[in-house]
C-alpha cells in the first residue's frame, strides 16, 4: 500500500470540491481507495430522508452489478444506523466496524449484504461531523484481514468527507433559508395589499410556496357546507370522512406527509405529497393545502423539503392570523 494513499486521496478530494463539484469529488475519493487498497468495491451510503441510500459507487471490475441509487427501507435503515451509533455513543474513535458476511450476531447488516452478493468482507466507517450522515464502505470478495494501517487510511479519508458533506449541507440550508425568507416577504405583501381579495390570497400564497418547493402541483381546500372544497372546484371531500388525509389535517391542525405509493390516495397521483393546515388560530384551521407530484430529482421528499414546507406553512398561518382573516371572510 502506498504510504501516501490517504494524503493523495484527500488532496484530490479537496481539489475537486473547490471546483464546486461535490459529487465528482466523492467519486474520485472512492476510486482512489478502491485502487489503492486493492478491494473490489467502494460505496458511500448517505441518509436521504429516512432511508440509507447508495449515493456513490466504484467497482474494480466493470462486470460488477451496479447498486448506486438503491435504498434500504425505513425500518432497515433505522436498525442499521442505531446499531452503528450504539457502538460510538460518545462520538469517540474513528467509527470503524469490520464485518464478515458469515459472522455470527451481525444480522443488523444483512440488508446491506443482500445488495452485495459475492462480497464477503466489509469495512464500514462513519461519515459524521456534527450529525451522522452515512457510511464509507469498502468491500472485498474474499475474507480479508484489514490491517491497522488500512483502517487508519480509510478513517482519515472518511473524516475529511464528513467535513465536506457537512459544509455542503450547511451551505444548501443557508441558500434555502434565504429563498424561504424571500418567499415569506412575498406572501406578507399579499396580505397587506389594501385591494386584497381573501378568496384569491390563499391560492396565490400557496402557489408562492409551491414555486420554491420541488412540486409541480398544489391545491387549496376550504370548508363549505360540511365539506372541504378545493379552490379549483374539481374536488371535494365530506368532513365526516375522517380517514381522508386532508380532513385529518384540517381537523387536527398538523401537517401530514404522504409517502409515494401510499394506498387509497390516488387524488395525489400515487406519488409523495405534503398536506398542511392553514391556521386561523392555534386550535382552528381556516383550511388546508396540498403539495404533490414531486419533481424527478426529489421523488421521496428529503428532510430539507419536509422542513421547508412545514416552516413556510407556519409563516403563512402567521400572516393569516396577523391580518385578522377569518373563516367568514371566505364565504
Amino acid at each position: 500500500m502506498d504510504p501516501q494513499l490517504a494524503q493523495n486521496t484527500i488532496d484530490e478530494l479537496v481539489s475537486i470540491r473547490r471546483q464546486g463539484d461535490l459529487y465528482r469529488a466523492l467519486d474520485a475519493a472512492l476510486r482512489k481507495l478502491v485502487e489503492g487498497l486493492g478491494v473490489d468495491r467502494g460505496l458511500i451510503w448517505q441518509v436521504v430522508g429516512d432511508r440509507l441510500t447508495v449515493t456513490h459507487e466504484h467497482s474494480a471490475s466493470n462486470e460488477s452489478e451496479q447498486i448506486a441509487g438503491t435504498s434500504l427501507d425505513a425500518r432497515q435503515s433505522t436498525e442499521i444506523v442505531l446499531e452503528f451509533l450504539s457502538k460510538f455513543l460518545d462520538c469517540s474513535g474513528d467509527g470503524v466496524i469490520l464485518v464478515e458476511r458469515d459472522a455470527d450476531g451481525e444480522n443488523f447488516w444483512a440488508p446491506m449484504f443482500e445488495l452485495s452478493l459475492g462480497l464477503s468482507s466489509h469495512l464500514l466507517v462513519q461519515v459524521r461531523a456534527d450529525v451522522f450522515s452515512g457510511f464509507l464502505a469498502l468491500q472485498s470478495s474474499r475474507t480479508r484481514h484489514w490491517s491497522d494501517e488500512e483502517t487508519a487510511v480509510v478513517a482519515r479519508v472518511a473524516a475529511v468527507i464528513s467535513i465536506i458533506v457537512s459544509d455542503s449541507f450547511l451551505l444548501t440550508k443557508a441558500e434555502m433559508d434565504a429563498t424561504s425568507l424571500n418567499t415569506v416577504l412575498k406572501i406578507a405583501a399579499l396580505f397587506i395589499d389594501k385591494d386584497r381579495v381573501p378568496l384569491k390570497i390563499l391560492p396565490q400564497a400557496v402557489e408562492l410556496i409551491a414555486s420554491q418547493m420541488p412540486f409541480e402541483r398544489s391545491r387549496v381546500y376550504l370548508p363549505s357546507s360540511g365539506k372541504l372544497v378545493s379552490q379549483d372546484n374539481n374536488l371535494s371531500v365530506d368532513l365526516s370522512e375522517t380517514s381522508d388525509p386532508v380532513v385529518e389535517v384540517f381537523k387536527a391542525c398538523y401537517a401530514k406527509i404522504i409517502e409515494a405509493n401510499a394506498p387509497n390516495l390516488q387524488q395525489f397521483g400515487g406519488g409523495a405529497a405534503i398536506i398542511l393546515p392553514l391556521l386561523e388560530n392555534e386550535d382552528k384551521a381556516l383550511g388546508a393545502f396540498a403539495l404533490w407530484q414531486p419533481l424527478p430529482d426529489c421523488p421521496d421528499l428529503n428532510l430539507f423539503t419536509r422542513h421547508t414546507a412545514i416552516w413556510l406553512a407556519g409563516q403563512l398561518s402567521k400572516c393569516i392570523q396577523l391580518s385578522g382573516l377569518k373563516s367568514d371572510d371566505l364565504k
